[in-house]
């Protein structure tokens, strides 16, 4: 189940940060900051704009986005997110990573917060089990055709206690 804080409670705690320190740009670092178009983010954008008036980014999920929510966060001061690709290969996302977002899906995604003039970061992992090097360059050549301003590429790590880590120890 996924909770949403209250827009003033987090409006309140950023305007008090603001009060204490310097501050010229926001970094929500929320693993999703939003999954929908709805009233919450209505009200943010409307808040958020007219009480902190700050810049800020947000991470987000390519699987949840549309183009209102986009213009929602535009309107709201977004100016960067990031959104992962995780791989450059579908089935891989899909059998191994357990994302079900098509390659159509992310591109589109990548294609909206362009067309809004917000840039976007991501991630990719490379070493995934079952890949080779010839699919890591497929992540590279998909990063690069999502237009990011930044693709960050990392080692994955199988964390103990996860899905992920079993499967990797049944593959040896």
């Amino acid at each position: 189940m996924r909770r949403k804080r209250a827009v003033d409670r987090v409006i309140s705690e950023i305007l008090e940060v603001k009060r204490k320190y310097p501050i010229g740009y926001i970094r929500f670092s929320d693993d999703v900051f939003v999954l929908q178009a709805d009233d919450w983010l209505d009200e943010f954008r409307i808040k958020f704009k007219k009480q902190v008036g700050l810049p800020f980014y947000c991470i987000v999920s390519a699987s949840t986005i549309t183009d209102d929510m986009v213009k929602s966060l535009k309107e709201a001061g977004c100016r960067s997110a990031c959104m992962s690709i995780e791989s450059g290969i579908e089935h891989i996302r899909k059998n191994v990573l357990k994302r079900f977002m098509s390659d159509e899906k992310i591109i589109k995604a990548f294609d909206l917060f362009n067309k809004h003039g917000i840039n976007l970061y991501t991630n990719s992992m490379i070493g995934i089990p079952g890949t080779t090097i010839e699919d890591e360059f497929k992540t590279l050549d998909f990063a690069i055709r999502c237009r990011a301003k930044y693709s960050g590429f990392s080692i994955i790590t199988p964390y103990p206690g996860t899905d992920f880590y079993e499967h990797v120890k049944n593959q040896n």
